[in-house]
């Protein structure tokens, strides 16, 4: 591994002309506990200490095209893939500076109630391009989420006759 990605002080290099696109995140572990209303989607979603954490971490490595951008990859425990693409935008780096590096503000404003959980979700969809790579029961409509967005919106949608 190191002959690929030889290790430098603070981190690792890659191979000329090769960028990070991106990251994968494996399935979390809440240490806190689950607002009192949404809480479905809370545990289906980044949580705002993991997205706020690798978004921040990309910025700051130097490994990331920033004309390109960086992927951060969820597995949701339903079985959803879903892809936060960071655009490097002036609305990004505004959360992460009020935020810092765990997203402690946001999970505050979720568990306090102050902050719905689909609210948290179509802010991040704003403030980059959130997609859903993978549909799962919650995550049933796959694509980009869009304003309109909503929880269970396949199992929701009403049909009529000549659909």
């Amino acid at each position: 591994m190191e002959q690929v990605f030889p290790a430098v002080p603070g981190g690792f290099r890659l191979p000329e002309s090769q960028t990070l696109a991106g990251v994968y995140l494996g399935p979390e572990s809440l240490a806190t506990p689950l607002p009192e209303k949404e809480a479905d989607l809370y545990q289906q979603f980044f949580s705002p200490q993991s997205l706020v954490f690798s978004v921040q971490q990309a910025r700051e490595s130097g490994l990331v095209d920033s004309s390109v951008g960086y992927s951060v990859f969820r597995q949701t425990p339903d079985g959803a893939l879903l892809k936060y693409h960071s655009t490097f935008s002036e609305a990004e780096a505004w959360v992460i500076k009020t935020e810092g590096a765990m997203g402690v503000n946001i999970d505050k404003l979720l568990l306090g109630g102050h902050l719905s959980a689909k609210d948290f979700v179509l802010s991040v969809a704003v403030t980059g391009v959130l997609t859903v790579e993978k549909s799962s029961p919650l995550w049933d409509v796959g694509g980009v989420v869009g304003s309109e967005w909503l929880p269970y919106a396949g199992a929701n949608r009403i049909t009529t006759d000549s659909e």
